[in-house]
């Protein structure tokens, strides 16, 4: 899936979902994900699957969200899924759950275009445990 495909799905998904271009400086953001928030900064973005929901941050909340997490300045907290954050770390995507031993994380992705390509837009529609309206 491409960036543009993505955008086009989430939108699709909620017309809520609001992405615009960036002029500012980048330079905070590791390279890996300057394109997408250049030329497709969430606004106000989260995108539901089955048993989660995904909220993508803007450029203008990231500085905050490291300090929130407070993970190793090698982590870049970008979206978060149930309060849990993703975030890249030498160009992998990750996430992790705070527990007793501490943080657990979890590789979700080799990359972030193959991050965006694994979201299922598809699954929230094929929720089950809505029953049928009458």
């Amino acid at each position: 899936m491409t960036m543009n495909e993505f955008i086009d799905k989430a939108k699709k998904q909620d017309s809520r979902n609001s992405f615009e271009k960036y002029d500012g400086n980048l330079s905070a953001i590791p390279e890996e994900l300057r394109s997408f928030y250049k030329n497709f900064n969430p606004v106000d973005v989260e995108v539901s699957m089955k048993d989660t929901s995904v909220r993508f941050f803007p450029v203008d909340k990231l500085n905050v969200l490291q300090n929130d997490y407070k993970l190793p300045n090698t982590c870049f907290v970008f979206a978060s899924s149930n309060g849990d954050p993703i975030y890249i770390e030498e160009g992998k995507i990750k996430s992790g759950v705070f527990g007793k031993e501490g943080f657990i994380p979890e590789v979700l992705a080799e990359s972030f275009l193959q991050y965006i390509s694994m979201i299922d837009f598809t699954a929230a529609a094929l929720d089950l445990d809505v029953p049928p309206i009458n």
